[in-house]
Parts: structure tokens; sequence; C-alpha cells
């Protein structure tokens, strides 16, 4: 017997045009707040490891974090 495929084409045509929202969304970012999401969700960097990267402190990370999530939120609300 074969596997299920439980892949619904609508939900994948949904979701791509989510992806394709969020990346439109983290393109607008400024460029700091950019490299920072960058390396901490997409390179999955700790948060010490982003600021030694980009040689700035934790708390810069932490707070380009909160600012882009914030424009994140507020940008995919309005799509």
């Amino acid at each position: 017997m074969e596997p299920t495929d439980l892949r619904d084409p609508a939900l994948e045509v949904g979701n791509s045009e989510i992806r394709l929202d969020v990346e439109q969304a983290v393109s607008a970012l400024p460029r700091r707040q950019r490299q920072v999401v960058t390396l901490h969700y997409l390179a999955d960097l700790p948060v010490n490891e982003v600021a030694a990267v980009l040689g700035i402190s934790p708390g810069s990370v932490k707070s380009c974090l909160h600012d882009a999530r914030t424009t994140l939120r507020t940008t995919l609300e309005q799509r």
C-alpha cells in the first residue's frame, strides 16, 4: 500500500504566497535589521553569535530583532 499524499495543492499555493510576503517584508527592513533577522532566523545563530559576526553588542541584536519583529508584524498584518 502506498502512503497517502496529505499535501493539499491549495495549501501549497497559500504557503508560497505567505513565503513571498515574508521575503518581501524582510527585504524592505533597514539593512541592520535585515542582517540580524537573516542571521538569527535563517542561519539559526544565537544572539551572541549574531553580535560577534556583526561586531555589535548582544543588546543591539536584541533591540534590532525587536524592532524588526514589530515592523514585520505591522507589514504582514496589512497584507
